[in-house]
């Protein structure tokens, strides 16, 4: 949750924790970029797919599946070079980036990123949908405020529930709800220039290496916060260093 816990600033606060599997889902870690569009507009890099999503499926959150209902899947990128990205989706084969200025480790001799992969391992992913109940335990466990027992067991039952349980109760990846642990939240304005509605970007995913195999020696040492307006849609990915 964000530090404040005062007003969310979410894009949806249905939660889904977000974990790779072995079983097949409709839902992927990496795999290739098949979006035109997709050579990010500052270092030319071609942008590195982290999911692709499947937004037919019923654990996708229903303000998420509202807002992108044109699709049948939405991809969530990042350009391995310069470790942010803002884009929209137009269709379910073309993207439009938007530019993002320089950065300071762009260069290629600076960036801890210049030999990633530009594709990352496909593997699939599930998402666990977290009841709200649910989720208001762990924001109070995360808080350090003491559970009683029967809270206690009610979070316990659903850790119990998942077929690959976080590692200490720590959630990583998420998609949806406000992200568990940041270190910093940069509420900007859309960055579509062609939106002129003045909103604030939402937090929309969260997705952290430690938890997704193949993408922490791909993409590096940072988790990634995708932020995504709530008129246009379109998507702003920024990083934290873990």
């Amino acid at each position: 949750m964000s530090e404040s816990m005062e007003e969310s600033d979410a894009f949806t606060p249905e939660a889904c924790y977000v974990q790779r599997t072995t079983l097949s889902t409709p839902h992927y870690l990496g795999g290739p970029t098949r979006h035109s569009g997709s050579d990010c507009p500052e270092c030319g890099r071609q942008v590195t797919l982290t999911w692709d999503l499947d937004l037919t499926a019923p654990e996708i959150p229903s303000a998420i599946r509202k807002a992108y209902h044109s699709l049948q899947r939405l991809p969530l990128y990042v350009c391995s070079q310069c470790s942010v990205l803002s884009y929209q989706v137009l269709s379910d084969d073309q993207i439009v980036c938007f530019p993002h200025g320089d950065l300071e480790w762009c260069n290629d001799d600076e960036s801890p990123h210049y030999e990633a992969r530009a594709e990352i391992e496909r593997q699939h992913i599930q998402l666990y949908p977290v009841p709200q109940e649910i989720d208001a335990l762990w924001v109070k466990r995360r808080y350090h405020e003491s559970l009683d027992d029967h809270e206690s067991a009610k979070l316990q039952s659903y850790f119990d529930s998942l077929a690959v349980p976080p590692e200490d109760f720590v959630f990583q990846s998420q998609l949806g709800g406000d992200p568990y642990w940041i270190q910093g939240s940069r509420i900007g304005a859309c960055p579509n220039p062609e939106c002129n509605a003045g909103a604030a970007i939402r937090h929309f995913a969260h997705i952290s290496p430690p938890d997704s195999p193949g993408l922490g020696d791909s993409i590096g040492y940072f988790d990634f916060q995708f932020m995504a307006c709530p008129v246009c849609f379109s998507i702003n990915v920024q990083y934290e260093c873990t």
